[in-house]
Protein backbone atom coordinates (compact mmCIF):
# COMPACT_ATOMS: atom_id res chain seq x y z
CA UNK A 1 0.00 0.00 0.00
CA UNK A 2 2.86 2.36 0.91
CA UNK A 3 4.54 1.58 -2.39
CA UNK A 4 1.37 2.51 -4.31
CA UNK A 5 1.09 5.83 -2.46
CA UNK A 6 4.72 6.62 -3.17
CA UNK A 7 4.30 5.92 -6.90
CA UNK A 8 1.17 8.10 -7.06
CA UNK A 9 2.89 10.92 -5.20
CA UNK A 10 5.93 10.86 -7.46
CA UNK A 11 3.75 10.78 -10.61
CA UNK A 12 1.61 13.69 -9.44
CA UNK A 13 4.66 15.75 -8.51
CA UNK A 14 6.19 15.15 -11.93
CA UNK A 15 2.94 16.23 -13.68
CA UNK A 16 2.79 19.42 -11.59
CA UNK A 17 6.26 20.44 -12.67
CA UNK A 18 8.33 19.75 -9.56
CA UNK A 19 11.87 18.75 -10.32
CA UNK A 20 13.35 17.39 -7.12
CA UNK A 21 11.88 16.40 -3.76
CA UNK A 22 13.83 14.68 -1.03
CA UNK A 23 11.78 11.95 0.54
CA UNK A 24 11.91 10.62 4.08
CA UNK A 25 9.69 8.05 5.65
CA UNK A 26 8.61 10.33 8.50
CA UNK A 27 7.00 13.13 6.47
CA UNK A 28 5.37 11.13 3.65
CA UNK A 29 1.88 12.23 4.71
CA UNK A 30 2.86 15.93 4.70
CA UNK A 31 4.43 15.50 1.27
CA UNK A 32 1.24 13.90 0.01
CA UNK A 33 -0.82 16.83 1.32
CA UNK A 34 1.55 19.26 -0.44
CA UNK A 35 1.06 17.38 -3.69
CA UNK A 36 -2.73 17.59 -3.38
CA UNK A 37 -2.60 21.30 -2.58
CA UNK A 38 -0.30 22.02 -5.53
CA UNK A 39 -2.56 20.03 -7.83
CA UNK A 40 -5.63 21.94 -6.62
CA UNK A 41 -3.87 25.26 -7.20
CA UNK A 42 -2.87 24.15 -10.69
CA UNK A 43 -6.45 23.13 -11.51
CA UNK A 44 -7.76 26.46 -10.20
CA UNK A 45 -5.27 28.32 -12.36
CA UNK A 46 -6.20 26.31 -15.44
CA UNK A 47 -9.92 26.95 -14.81
CA UNK A 48 -9.30 30.68 -14.33
CA UNK A 49 -7.34 30.86 -17.57
CA UNK A 50 -10.07 28.90 -19.36
CA UNK A 51 -12.77 31.26 -18.09
CA UNK A 52 -10.79 34.32 -19.16
CA UNK A 53 -10.14 32.86 -22.60
CA UNK A 54 -13.82 32.02 -23.03
CA UNK A 55 -14.85 35.53 -22.00
CA UNK A 56 -12.34 37.05 -24.42
CA UNK A 57 -13.56 34.73 -27.18
CA UNK A 58 -17.17 35.80 -26.67
CA UNK A 59 -16.21 39.47 -26.72
CA UNK A 60 -14.21 39.04 -29.90
CA UNK A 61 -17.00 37.01 -31.50
CA UNK A 62 -19.57 39.69 -30.70
CA UNK A 63 -17.36 42.53 -31.91
CA UNK A 64 -15.96 40.83 -35.02
CA UNK A 65 -19.29 40.10 -36.73
CA UNK A 66 -19.55 43.22 -38.91
CA UNK A 67 -22.91 44.72 -39.95
CA UNK A 68 -22.30 43.52 -43.51
CA UNK A 69 -22.53 39.89 -42.35
CA UNK A 70 -25.58 37.83 -41.49
CA UNK A 71 -26.12 36.57 -37.95
CA UNK A 72 -28.70 34.27 -36.38
CA UNK A 73 -30.91 35.72 -33.63
CA UNK A 74 -33.74 34.19 -31.64
CA UNK A 75 -37.12 35.78 -30.86
CA UNK A 76 -37.18 36.34 -27.08
CA UNK A 77 -40.45 38.26 -26.75
CA UNK A 78 -43.43 39.42 -28.82
CA UNK A 79 -45.55 42.47 -27.87
CA UNK A 80 -48.65 43.87 -29.59
CA UNK A 81 -48.18 47.64 -29.77
CA UNK A 82 -51.44 48.47 -31.58
CA UNK A 83 -54.18 46.77 -33.56
CA UNK A 84 -51.81 46.14 -36.48
CA UNK A 85 -48.27 46.63 -35.11
CA UNK A 86 -46.26 44.02 -33.27
CA UNK A 87 -42.77 44.22 -31.73
CA UNK A 88 -40.25 41.37 -31.83
CA UNK A 89 -37.39 41.33 -29.33
CA UNK A 90 -34.31 39.58 -30.77
CA UNK A 91 -31.36 38.23 -28.78
CA UNK A 92 -28.21 36.26 -29.46
CA UNK A 93 -28.96 32.53 -28.97
CA UNK A 94 -25.68 32.04 -27.07
CA UNK A 95 -26.49 34.83 -24.64
CA UNK A 96 -23.89 37.27 -25.99
CA UNK A 97 -24.70 40.96 -25.78
CA UNK A 98 -25.48 42.36 -29.22
CA UNK A 99 -23.37 45.27 -30.52
CA UNK A 100 -24.70 48.84 -30.16
CA UNK A 101 -26.08 50.75 -33.12
CA UNK A 102 -26.79 54.32 -34.22
CA UNK A 103 -30.30 55.57 -33.55
CA UNK A 104 -32.36 55.43 -36.73
CA UNK A 105 -30.59 52.41 -38.21
CA UNK A 106 -32.36 49.26 -39.38
CA UNK A 107 -31.94 45.51 -39.77
CA UNK A 108 -32.40 43.48 -42.92
CA UNK A 109 -34.53 40.54 -41.80
CA UNK A 110 -34.82 37.22 -43.63
CA UNK A 111 -37.96 35.13 -43.28
CA UNK A 112 -37.57 31.92 -41.22
CA UNK A 113 -36.46 28.76 -43.01
CA UNK A 114 -39.42 26.79 -44.32
CA UNK A 115 -41.28 25.64 -47.42
CA UNK A 116 -42.26 29.21 -48.42
CA UNK A 117 -40.04 31.35 -50.70
CA UNK A 118 -37.39 33.38 -48.89
CA UNK A 119 -38.31 37.02 -48.30
CA UNK A 120 -36.11 39.87 -47.01
CA UNK A 121 -37.21 43.27 -45.75
CA UNK A 122 -35.71 46.15 -43.77
CA UNK A 123 -37.12 47.07 -40.34
CA UNK A 124 -35.98 49.98 -38.20
CA UNK A 125 -34.72 49.31 -34.69
CA UNK A 126 -37.45 50.70 -32.45
CA UNK A 127 -35.59 51.30 -29.19
CA UNK A 128 -32.47 53.02 -27.91
CA UNK A 129 -29.04 51.50 -28.34
CA UNK A 130 -26.78 49.86 -25.77
CA UNK A 131 -29.34 47.47 -24.28
CA UNK A 132 -27.75 44.29 -25.57
CA UNK A 133 -30.75 43.19 -27.63
CA UNK A 134 -32.57 44.36 -30.77
CA UNK A 135 -36.25 45.23 -31.18
CA UNK A 136 -38.11 45.67 -34.47
CA UNK A 137 -41.74 46.69 -34.82
CA UNK A 138 -43.70 45.44 -37.84
CA UNK A 139 -47.01 46.70 -39.21
CA UNK A 140 -49.13 43.92 -40.69
CA UNK A 141 -50.30 44.70 -44.20
CA UNK A 142 -54.06 44.60 -44.78
CA UNK A 143 -55.04 41.88 -47.24
CA UNK A 144 -51.53 40.41 -47.44
CA UNK A 145 -50.66 36.71 -47.38
CA UNK A 146 -47.83 34.63 -45.94
CA UNK A 147 -46.58 33.56 -49.37
CA UNK A 148 -45.67 37.02 -50.68
CA UNK A 149 -45.85 39.50 -47.80
CA UNK A 150 -43.10 39.65 -45.20
CA UNK A 151 -45.09 41.52 -42.55
CA UNK A 152 -47.91 38.97 -42.64
CA UNK A 153 -45.42 36.12 -42.43
CA UNK A 154 -43.69 37.63 -39.39
CA UNK A 155 -47.01 38.28 -37.62
CA UNK A 156 -48.41 34.83 -38.30
CA UNK A 157 -45.35 32.56 -38.29
CA UNK A 158 -42.95 34.02 -35.71
CA UNK A 159 -43.19 32.78 -32.14
CA UNK A 160 -40.97 32.98 -29.09
CA UNK A 161 -37.95 30.76 -29.72
CA UNK A 162 -37.99 31.12 -33.52
CA UNK A 163 -34.53 31.50 -35.04
CA UNK A 164 -34.15 34.08 -37.85
CA UNK A 165 -31.29 35.61 -39.82
CA UNK A 166 -30.62 39.36 -39.77
CA UNK A 167 -28.06 41.66 -41.36
CA UNK A 168 -27.02 44.95 -39.79
CA UNK A 169 -27.55 47.31 -38.07
CA UNK A 170 -26.96 49.63 -40.99
CA UNK A 171 -28.24 52.80 -42.65
CA UNK A 172 -27.35 56.49 -42.75
CA UNK A 173 -30.68 57.90 -41.51
CA UNK A 174 -29.37 58.64 -38.01
CA UNK A 175 -29.79 61.34 -35.39
CA UNK A 176 -26.03 61.91 -35.40
CA UNK A 177 -26.62 64.14 -38.44
CA UNK A 178 -28.05 66.77 -36.06
CA UNK A 179 -25.19 66.88 -33.55
CA UNK A 180 -26.41 68.64 -30.41
CA UNK A 181 -28.92 70.88 -32.23
CA UNK A 182 -32.66 70.95 -31.46
CA UNK A 183 -34.48 68.16 -33.29
CA UNK A 184 -37.95 67.93 -34.82
CA UNK A 185 -39.14 64.36 -35.43
CA UNK A 186 -42.05 63.82 -37.84
CA UNK A 187 -43.63 60.37 -38.19
CA UNK A 188 -46.64 58.93 -39.97
CA UNK A 189 -47.92 55.47 -39.04
CA UNK A 190 -45.19 52.85 -38.74
CA UNK A 191 -42.69 55.63 -39.47
CA UNK A 192 -42.60 56.07 -35.69
CA UNK A 193 -40.13 53.19 -35.32
CA UNK A 194 -36.80 54.95 -36.08
CA UNK A 195 -38.04 58.02 -34.20
CA UNK A 196 -38.22 56.04 -30.96
CA UNK A 197 -34.50 55.27 -30.95
CA UNK A 198 -33.68 58.84 -32.02
CA UNK A 199 -35.84 60.22 -29.23
CA UNK A 200 -34.26 57.99 -26.57
CA UNK A 201 -30.76 58.93 -27.70
CA UNK A 202 -31.55 62.65 -27.73
CA UNK A 203 -33.04 62.58 -24.23
CA UNK A 204 -30.05 60.64 -22.88
CA UNK A 205 -27.43 62.90 -24.42
CA UNK A 206 -29.09 66.32 -24.28
CA UNK A 207 -30.40 67.35 -20.90
CA UNK A 208 -31.91 70.68 -22.00
CA UNK A 209 -31.91 70.85 -25.83
CA UNK A 210 -35.48 70.72 -27.12
CA UNK A 211 -36.90 67.84 -29.13
CA UNK A 212 -40.35 67.74 -30.73
CA UNK A 213 -42.23 64.69 -31.99
CA UNK A 214 -45.20 65.08 -34.36
CA UNK A 215 -46.88 61.71 -34.81
CA UNK A 216 -49.73 61.08 -37.30
CA UNK A 217 -51.98 58.01 -36.86
CA UNK A 218 -55.47 57.02 -37.96
CA UNK A 219 -57.08 56.69 -34.51
CA UNK A 220 -56.48 55.45 -30.98
CA UNK A 221 -56.49 51.78 -32.02
CA UNK A 222 -53.62 52.42 -34.45
CA UNK A 223 -51.53 54.47 -32.02
CA UNK A 224 -48.39 52.43 -31.28
CA UNK A 225 -46.22 53.32 -28.26
CA UNK A 226 -48.62 56.04 -27.10
CA UNK A 227 -48.25 55.26 -23.40
CA UNK A 228 -44.47 55.07 -23.68
CA UNK A 229 -44.31 58.45 -25.43
CA UNK A 230 -46.61 60.18 -22.95
CA UNK A 231 -44.54 58.88 -20.05
CA UNK A 232 -41.40 60.36 -21.62
CA UNK A 233 -43.20 63.68 -22.19
CA UNK A 234 -44.06 63.82 -18.49
CA UNK A 235 -40.51 63.01 -17.38
CA UNK A 236 -38.67 65.41 -19.70
CA UNK A 237 -39.76 69.04 -19.92
CA UNK A 238 -37.74 69.62 -23.08
CA UNK A 239 -39.63 66.85 -24.96
CA UNK A 240 -42.71 68.23 -26.75
CA UNK A 241 -45.14 65.53 -27.94
CA UNK A 242 -47.97 66.08 -30.44
CA UNK A 243 -50.11 63.13 -31.63
CA UNK A 244 -52.72 63.62 -34.35
CA UNK A 245 -55.70 61.33 -35.11
CA UNK A 246 -56.58 61.75 -38.79
CA UNK A 247 -59.76 59.59 -38.65
CA UNK A 248 -60.87 59.43 -35.00
CA UNK A 249 -63.69 57.03 -34.21
CA UNK A 250 -66.81 58.11 -32.39
CA UNK A 251 -65.55 56.47 -29.21
CA UNK A 252 -62.13 58.09 -29.33
CA UNK A 253 -61.42 60.60 -26.61
CA UNK A 254 -58.66 63.16 -26.73
CA UNK A 255 -56.08 62.04 -24.17
CA UNK A 256 -53.09 64.17 -23.36
CA UNK A 257 -50.99 65.41 -26.27
CA UNK A 258 -53.62 64.45 -28.87
CA UNK A 259 -55.35 66.58 -31.50
CA UNK A 260 -57.83 65.55 -34.19
CA UNK A 261 -56.89 66.14 -37.82
CA UNK A 262 -53.60 66.21 -39.68
CA UNK A 263 -50.44 68.21 -39.12
CA UNK A 264 -48.34 69.85 -41.77
CA UNK A 265 -45.27 72.09 -42.06
CA UNK A 266 -47.27 75.22 -41.22
CA UNK A 267 -48.56 73.79 -37.91
CA UNK A 268 -45.05 72.64 -37.07
CA UNK A 269 -43.61 76.07 -37.86
CA UNK A 270 -46.20 77.72 -35.60
CA UNK A 271 -45.22 75.50 -32.65
CA UNK A 272 -41.49 75.27 -33.18
CA UNK A 273 -41.06 78.87 -34.24
CA UNK A 274 -37.74 80.13 -35.53
CA UNK A 275 -35.63 77.45 -33.84
CA UNK A 276 -32.82 76.44 -36.17
CA UNK A 277 -32.85 72.68 -35.76
CA UNK A 278 -32.83 69.51 -37.83
CA UNK A 279 -35.95 67.79 -39.17
CA UNK A 280 -36.24 64.00 -39.41
CA UNK A 281 -39.18 62.55 -41.37
CA UNK A 282 -40.32 58.96 -41.77
CA UNK A 283 -43.54 57.74 -43.35
CA UNK A 284 -45.15 56.87 -46.70
CA UNK A 285 -43.59 58.20 -49.88
CA UNK A 286 -46.24 60.80 -50.77
CA UNK A 287 -46.42 62.11 -47.19
CA UNK A 288 -42.64 62.41 -46.99
CA UNK A 289 -42.43 64.33 -50.26
CA UNK A 290 -45.26 66.68 -49.27
CA UNK A 291 -43.74 67.49 -45.87
CA UNK A 292 -40.24 67.92 -47.28
CA UNK A 293 -41.44 70.32 -49.97
CA UNK A 294 -43.52 72.21 -47.41
CA UNK A 295 -40.59 72.69 -45.02
CA UNK A 296 -38.43 74.00 -47.83
CA UNK A 297 -41.20 76.34 -48.97
CA UNK A 298 -41.34 78.08 -45.58
CA UNK A 299 -37.60 78.62 -45.55
CA UNK A 300 -35.97 75.59 -43.92
CA UNK A 301 -32.65 74.57 -45.45
CA UNK A 302 -32.54 71.31 -47.39
CA UNK A 303 -29.36 70.20 -45.59
CA UNK A 304 -31.30 70.21 -42.30
CA UNK A 305 -34.13 68.01 -43.60
CA UNK A 306 -33.48 64.26 -43.41
CA UNK A 307 -35.96 61.59 -44.40
CA UNK A 308 -36.49 57.88 -44.81
CA UNK A 309 -39.46 56.77 -46.88
CA UNK A 310 -41.52 53.70 -45.96
CA UNK A 311 -43.40 52.32 -48.93
CA UNK A 312 -41.45 53.64 -51.88
CA UNK A 313 -38.52 55.71 -53.01
CA UNK A 314 -38.70 59.47 -53.34
CA UNK A 315 -38.46 60.31 -57.03
CA UNK A 316 -35.26 62.36 -57.24
CA UNK A 317 -32.15 61.80 -59.30
CA UNK A 318 -28.65 61.56 -57.86
CA UNK A 319 -25.57 60.30 -59.68
CA UNK A 320 -23.63 57.29 -58.49
CA UNK A 321 -20.35 58.27 -56.86
CA UNK A 322 -18.20 56.56 -59.48
CA UNK A 323 -18.75 56.05 -63.20
CA UNK A 324 -21.92 58.13 -63.04
CA UNK A 325 -23.36 60.57 -65.51
CA UNK A 326 -24.05 64.26 -64.85
CA UNK A 327 -27.25 64.96 -62.92
CA UNK A 328 -29.09 66.37 -65.94
CA UNK A 329 -28.38 63.35 -68.13
CA UNK A 330 -31.30 60.90 -68.24
CA UNK A 331 -31.63 57.54 -69.99
CA UNK A 332 -33.61 57.69 -73.21
CA UNK A 333 -33.27 54.24 -74.78
CA UNK A 334 -32.83 50.57 -74.03
CA UNK A 335 -29.39 49.37 -72.95
CA UNK A 336 -27.74 45.97 -72.92
CA UNK A 337 -26.86 44.65 -69.46
CA UNK A 338 -24.27 41.88 -69.21
CA UNK A 339 -24.13 39.76 -66.04
CA UNK A 340 -20.63 38.34 -66.21
CA UNK A 341 -20.71 35.59 -63.57
CA UNK A 342 -24.15 34.35 -64.60
CA UNK A 343 -23.11 34.49 -68.27
CA UNK A 344 -26.36 36.08 -69.35
CA UNK A 345 -27.48 39.31 -71.02
CA UNK A 346 -30.69 41.35 -70.93
CA UNK A 347 -32.16 44.60 -72.17
CA UNK A 348 -33.01 47.38 -69.70
CA UNK A 349 -35.30 50.30 -70.51
CA UNK A 350 -35.12 53.79 -68.99
CA UNK A 351 -37.83 53.04 -66.41
CA UNK A 352 -36.64 49.55 -65.47
CA UNK A 353 -34.84 48.70 -62.23
CA UNK A 354 -31.53 46.93 -62.72
CA UNK A 355 -32.58 44.54 -59.96
CA UNK A 356 -35.75 43.60 -61.84
CA UNK A 357 -33.71 43.04 -64.98
CA UNK A 358 -31.30 40.82 -63.04
CA UNK A 359 -34.20 38.80 -61.68
CA UNK A 360 -35.70 38.27 -65.14
CA UNK A 361 -32.30 37.27 -66.48
CA UNK A 362 -31.91 34.81 -63.57
CA UNK A 363 -28.65 36.45 -62.52
CA UNK A 364 -27.35 35.61 -59.04
CA UNK A 365 -28.20 38.80 -57.13
CA UNK A 366 -29.58 39.01 -53.59
CA UNK A 367 -32.36 41.47 -52.81
CA UNK A 368 -34.05 42.89 -49.75
CA UNK A 369 -35.65 46.28 -49.25
CA UNK A 370 -35.73 47.40 -52.92
CA UNK A 371 -35.43 51.03 -51.77
CA UNK A 372 -31.65 51.42 -51.47
CA UNK A 373 -31.53 50.84 -47.72
CA UNK A 374 -30.25 47.32 -47.05
CA UNK A 375 -27.34 46.92 -49.45
CA UNK A 376 -28.19 43.33 -50.38
CA UNK A 377 -28.15 44.01 -54.12
CA UNK A 378 -24.93 46.04 -54.20
CA UNK A 379 -22.87 44.68 -57.10
CA UNK A 380 -19.56 45.61 -58.70
CA UNK A 381 -19.96 47.78 -61.79
CA UNK A 382 -17.31 46.62 -64.27
CA UNK A 383 -18.24 48.82 -67.23
CA UNK A 384 -20.66 51.63 -67.94
CA UNK A 385 -22.47 54.43 -66.14
CA UNK A 386 -25.60 54.45 -63.96
CA UNK A 387 -27.89 56.99 -62.32
CA UNK A 388 -29.85 56.60 -59.08
CA UNK A 389 -33.52 57.40 -58.72
CA UNK A 390 -32.89 58.27 -55.07
CA UNK A 391 -29.62 58.49 -53.11
CA UNK A 392 -28.68 55.11 -51.59
CA UNK A 393 -28.93 54.85 -47.81
CA UNK A 394 -26.68 51.79 -47.69
CA UNK A 395 -22.90 51.70 -48.02
CA UNK A 396 -21.89 51.48 -51.68
CA UNK A 397 -18.18 50.98 -52.28
CA UNK A 398 -16.33 52.78 -55.04
CA UNK A 399 -16.97 50.98 -58.31
CA UNK A 400 -20.19 49.29 -57.13
CA UNK A 401 -23.87 50.03 -57.58
CA UNK A 402 -27.12 49.41 -55.66
CA UNK A 403 -29.14 47.73 -58.40
CA UNK A 404 -32.62 48.25 -56.93
CA UNK A 405 -32.60 52.05 -57.34
CA UNK A 406 -30.29 52.38 -60.33
CA UNK A 407 -31.02 52.96 -64.01
CA UNK A 408 -28.46 52.56 -66.81
CA UNK A 409 -27.09 55.48 -68.80
CA UNK A 410 -24.94 53.27 -71.04
CA UNK A 411 -24.52 49.58 -71.74
CA UNK A 412 -23.36 47.88 -68.52
CA UNK A 413 -21.25 44.96 -67.40
CA UNK A 414 -22.03 43.78 -63.86
CA UNK A 415 -20.09 41.31 -61.74
CA UNK A 416 -23.11 39.10 -61.03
Amino acid sequence: MDAILIVLAIGTLAWAGFQTIQWSGGDLFQRWQLVLRRRAETQDLRQSLSDRLQESFQQVRASKVPPSHWRHLVVADIVDESVDCRSFVLVDPSGDKLPPFQSGQHLLVESPVGPLPTLRRCYSLSHGSGKGFYRITVKKKDGGNVESNMSVRLHERLSIGTLIRVKGPQGHFTRSLAGRSPVVLMAAGIGITPMLSMLEEHLEQNATTDVWLFYQVRDARHEAFGSELRELAQRFAHFHLRIYYSQPSKTDVRPGNVAFGKFGPKQIHQEVGAVIGHFFLCGPDAWTRQCTDGLKAIGHSADRIHFESFGGAVNTLAPESSKAAPRNETPSKSFEIEFRKSQTRAQCGPSDSLLDVASKAQAAVESGCRTGNCGSCVTRLLKGKVQYRTPPQCDVAEGSVALCIAAPLTNLQLDA
